[in-house]
This record gives structure tokens, sequence and C-alpha cells, in this order.
């Protein structure tokens, strides 16, 4: 597209002659005879340079020059006259804002050609730099908007540990904590003084020195409310400008989970060794189940069978601790599956015969059209089982326990 030139001048001559000059050099050119009609023109189109006379009817060159600078700074301005004076020339320079000052007649007309296309290039570097500095804000609020939905604090420091930029979950945090860290605040007196690690403040400062490129550690931070867990990194940016990034991750949450993790751990060690024991102990416990039950049909002695029963008990309480140990070793890793409860409690209630005394009393009533359920056959059992011991041992004197099955209203399974 070519550049558009107004030429001002109150001579037509004048106006002819530099129309048609400025036109063969390939600009689009554009007259007025007065700066009030100069001023109409910079109405109606985008001009890129005026060249005005500055003695002129209705509105003189310096008038004009003021009503364009107030209209649009970036036009550029050659101020012609016939009547050149030094005075003239620093109003035009300095109070107008011209490019440049020449006189007329113009002995050379390549003169003006050299003075017109310096000023267009000023224009076009002025306009290049807008435009670059426009895309580099544009850049700058992107990348701040990355910046600040990242869901940890990041810094930019300075050699001496100035905060040049923060982002929001930053400022957030510093908020919450009740910190006063803001832009242009020293990270040393406002955040540094709150880390208790001191391998951490020296990996920092090794960072800014130049002594190191990269740091990077966990550590407790107790005096945020509550304590935290953090991951803080500090890198040197390569822009030239002695930069520190740093980023400081909240790892709280992860550091409960490896707790949790290796208590599990610890846990599933324990359920093992327990599980092994359990074993052992049935093993034992069936030898001495079956002799004492052999010992009791072959012994008539009423002592021999008082102590008979006695570890006969005893037995049963060991059974049931060997049952709790065997469903801890389990760490919650049952074999589900679909049974009938009216079974399981028919099978349940055979064990509690050894246990029973003639002041206990036990009647079933088991629905007929019970729903099947979903779950592990040993717990249920072991469940059935501790309910009903504890009902007996509940009872001083002499009782019935009841056990009933229903389906429950609205019960879908």
């Amino acid at each position: 597209m070519k550049e558009k030139i107004l030429v001002v001048d109150d001579d037509a001559d004048v106006l002819d002659t530099l129309k048609f000059a400025l036109t063969m050099e390939d600009y689009e050119v554009l007259t007025a005879t007065n700066g009030q009609d100069a001023l109409k023109v910079l109405q109606s189109a985008v001009i890129d340079l005026v060249v005005t006379d500055i003695k002129m009817p209705v509105m003189n060159g310096m008038e004009l020059m003021r009503h364009i600078r107030d209209f649009d700074n970036e036009i550029e301005i050659i101020a012609l006259t016939g009547h050149a004076t030094v005075e003239i020339a620093v109003e035009a320079l300095k109070n107008g804002g011209a490019f440049d000052f020449l006189r007329k007649p113009m002995e050379d007309v390549n003169q003006l050609f050299l003075t017109i296309e310096k000023a267009l290039e000023r224009r076009r570097l002025r306009r290049e730099n807008k435009r670059i500095d426009i895309a580099l804000k544009a850049s700058e609020r992107f990348n701040q908007a990355i910046i600040d939905s990242l869901p940890f604090n990041i810094l930019v420091l300075d050699k001496s540990g100035v905060i040049l930029k923060a982002n929001r979950t930053w400022h957030d945090f510093v908020k919450e904590q009740s910190v006063p860290a803001g832009i242009g605040s020293s990270f040393w007196e406002t955040c540094g003084s709150r880390i208790d690690d001191k391998e951490v403040i020296s990996g920092i400062r090794s960072v800014l020195n130049g002594e190191a490129h990269r740091f990077e550690k966990e550590f407790l931070c107790k005096q945020s409310c509550p304590e935290k867990w953090f991951l803080l990194q500090a890198c040197c940016l390569e822009n030239g400008a002695e930069q520190t990034v740093i980023s400081q991750v909240d790892i709280t949450r992860i550091k409960e989970l490896e707790t949790h993790l290796i208590h599990g751990h610890k846990m599933q060690s324990v359920a093992t060794l327990a599980g092994g024991i359990a074993h052992q102990f049935n093993n034992a416990l069936s030898g001495i189940t079956g002799a004492v039950e052999l010992l009791k049909m072959s012994v008539s002695d009423t002592d021999a069978q008082k102590w008979l029963s006695v570890m006969e008990s005893s037995s049963e309480t060991m059974i049931r601790l060997t049952r709790q140990l065997l469903s801890f070793s389990q760490q919650g890793r049952y074999e589900s599956k679909i049974l009938s409860l009216n079974e399981t409690i028919r099978d349940t209630l055979p064990l509690l015969q050894n246990i029973l005394t003639s002041r206990v009393n036990i009647i079933s009533d088991l629905s007929d059209d019970l729903r099947n359920i979903k779950a592990d056959p040993s717990q249920l059992q072991m469940v059935l089982y501790e309910l009903i011991v504890n009902s007996i041992e509940a009872i001083k004197d002499s009782g019935t326990i009841r056990i009933e099955s229903r389906n429950t209203v609205g019960a879908n399974r």
C-alpha cells in the first residue's frame, strides 16, 4: 500500500509541482490550500506525512502542526517556508513537533525526497515498535495467565532476592499465611525467615549467586498454619537478566499418602505373621479339642470331667481368638459370593453346642423366602457366632435367644 502524503500550501504552483514530483516517487498525494482544509483531509484519510507551508491564510502552518499533534502524534511533519528565520525554525521543530524544516524555493528537490524518506522511515519504526510492544504485552498477559493457572507457587527473583513476579497461587498463599510478600519485597525478609531448613536456604542462595544452575529439595514448613510439606525448586533463567525462578509445590497430601502406604506395608507384614500364627494355633487347638472330647467320653470321674470342661472352654476361647487373627490377616481381601443367610445361620448353631447351658435356649425363626446375599462366608459366620456368644454371656440367669431372618421392606438385594 502506498504511503499517503498531505501537501499544504496556499501557492497553487507549489502544490502542483510537489504533487507531481511526489507522485512520480510512488507516493499517494493529497493537497490543501490552508490549515483548516488540511484538518478536514486528516479526518477523512489516514495520512502518513504532512508537508506544510508556515505562512498561510485562515490557519497558518504553526497552528496546523499543533492541531496535528493533538489529532495524531505519530504523523510526521516537514515544515516549508520562504521566510525562514532561526526563531521560526526553532518553533516549528520544538513546539510544532516537525521532523525537519526546509526553505522555499528549494534548489534541489532531492533534498525534499531524502527528508521525506527519513521522516517516513521514522514513522515506520515507530509503528513497528508499537506493534512489537503490543505483541509483547499480549504475550506477557498470555504467559501470566498460564502461570496463574498453575496450582503451585511460582516466583521470579532478581540476584539480590527481590520478588519481581509471582503467580496468583503465590499471592493467595501469602495472603492465607498473612505474609507481606508482594512484588518488590525481599524474599529473604518475608519468606526466607519462615524456612527452617538451612539446606533449602543455602540452595536458593547458590542459584541466586550463580554458583549452581538448579536446586531441588523437599522440606517441612513448620511456620505455616497448618504445617505443610513443600517441594521447592530453584532454577536460573537463561535470559541474561540474572533472574531465578522458584516453584513451591504443596506435597503435604503426598506425604500423608506415603505415610499411610508405609503403615499399610507394615500392617500387611503383621497380618501375614498373624495369619501364620493363627494357622499354627488352629492345628494345635484341633489336637487339643479332639483329645478333650475323647477324654470326656472315656473318663467318668467328676473332678476330671470338671477340669476337662475348663480345658474345653479355654479351647473355645482360643478358637475365637484364632478366627479373629485369621480375619485380620486377610486385610479386607474377602472372598464375597452369593449365599443363603439361613444356611449360614443353620451351619453356625451347631458350633455353639459346647458353650450352651441348660439355662439358655436358642430359637430360630427363619423366613422361607429370604433373599440371597453377597458376603464372605467365613466372615459372616464369625459375626453370627460372636453375636450369639455375646448374647449368651449377657444372660445372667436364664433366658431365650431368638434368631429371626426377614426381607426388609423396600430392599432390592
